[in-house]
């Protein structure tokens, strides 16, 4: 099954209005589950944004620094999605196709070896590590 979260650094109603206006969806955000208060002060939300081009993601980032991860086993694609700031840090996509994977920047978390398959960014998800990475300082 696959898994998607979008993490934003403002408040939960702030994240579904910054998200709406970028996906131009005037009615709301169509979630994928129950968006939540972090309490490290970010908001997480379920929601597919997998494969959108570099420069949607800098529209957005624009209004919040974001992290975005997901991975579908049966597909054996992932994506990580880090800005900083409005600026990038990472942008890792995993496919089949070479033409559309992507491995650009690092995390912290990645120190000499950077993720390579879907099964490893499910573990740096199931692990909650965006946390580590979005920490000041970290």
């Amino acid at each position: 099954m696959p898994a998607r979260l979008l993490h934003l650094h403002c408040d939960l109603t702030a994240a579904l209005r910054i998200v709406a206006h970028w996906w131009e969806y005037p009615q709301g955000v169509p979630l994928e589950g129950e968006p939540r208060r972090e309490d490290n002060g970010w908001a997480t939300l379920p929601l597919d944004c997998d494969f959108m081009p570099a420069a949607r993601w800098s529209t957005l980032a624009r209004d919040a620094d974001l992290f975005y991860e997901s991975f579908d086993q049966g597909r054996g694609w992932a994506e990580i999605v880090c800005f900083v700031a409005s600026r990038p840090v990472r942008h890792l996509r995993i496919s089949g196709d070479p033409e559309e994977s992507l491995d650009e920047g690092a995390l912290r978390a990645e120190p000499g070896a950077s993720l390579q398959s879907w099964s490893e960014v499910r573990a740096f998800m199931d692990g909650a590590r965006w946390r580590e990475e979005v920490r000041p300082g970290g």
